[in-house]
């Protein structure tokens, strides 16, 4: 068997940059594809789920905002539907979230009233 540097080049660089403490770069995502498009949004509405208070959410607005225009690979023409569709995003989640409490406050209030007249 012949050495090949081609084989091994590429762990070798990959345990070195691990041992420096950095990670190997990632290629960028072709957010064109619309499966990717798909993932991406819907990443960020399931983040919407974990985020509870309205100040982190903006900062996952911003968070989602620099992720799209890092990737050079991006068309402006894309980059602005993907940030369009965050936007939507947004405004769904939250009339979601404005029922979801609303539906939880009168809830609360039921079981509280049971409780008072069952005592």
């Amino acid at each position: 068997m012949r050495f090949d540097p081609r084989r091994t080049g590429t762990t070798k660089r990959e345990r070195q940059l691990a041992k420096l403490g950095r990670k190997a770069p990632n290629p960028p995502v072709d957010l064109q594809a619309p499966s990717a498009e798909a993932a991406l949004m819907g990443a960020y509405a399931m983040a919407h789920t974990a985020v509870p208070a309205i100040e982190d959410r903006t900062a996952l607005e911003t968070a989602f905002d620099e992720i799209v225009e890092a990737q050079e690979a991006n068309a402006n023409a894309n980059a602005k539907s993907l940030v369009s569709t965050r936007k939507k995003v947004d405004k769904l989640y939250s009339a979601t979230r404005e029922q979801i409490l609303a539906a939880e406050e009168i809830d609360r209030q039921s079981r509280h009233t049971k409780k008072k007249s069952g005592s």
